[in-house]
């Protein structure tokens, strides 16, 4: 068995205290310590059924895109006066980038399906 590093316990934002976690390498080894199989296999079974629903959802999901790769396909897509406006203004070009009117692009250019960046931003 092996102890992770103290994790820092929060509550409401609040740091309420910090433990170690065991991090077990075998079954046998987690029933060595004394947890009570019946709850091992409690614990398994929650654990399946949420990542057995996890991937159904999946299925049916449009192609998620994260903030980064959002924010890229918004770099992309900037006109050369938009660019040259905010140069030496990271502030001022990332508040663009999230800006209501860029994320509308970023939307009708994931919807397109001729859009190079699509494929890659869903993909990765």
């Amino acid at each position: 068995m092996v102890t992770e590093p103290q994790v820092v316990v929060k509550m409401k934002g609040i740091e309420v205290g910090k433990v170690d976690i065991p991090v077990f390498e075998s079954l046998e080894e987690i029933i060595e310590n004394g947890i009570d199989e019946t709850a091992i296999i409690k614990k398994f079974n929650k654990m399946n059924k949420i990542d057995i629903m996890n991937a159904e959802r999946n299925k049916h999901r449009e192609g998620k895109v994260g903030k980064q790769k959002r924010n890229r396909i918004a770099f992309n897509l900037l006109t050369t006066e938009e660019a040259q406006r905010f140069i030496g203004n990271y502030d001022g070009l990332q508040a663009f980038l999230e800006s209501p009117e860029m994320q509308k692009r970023v939307d009708n250019d994931l919807a397109s399906t001729t859009a190079p960046e699509t494929a890659e931003a869903i993909a990765d």
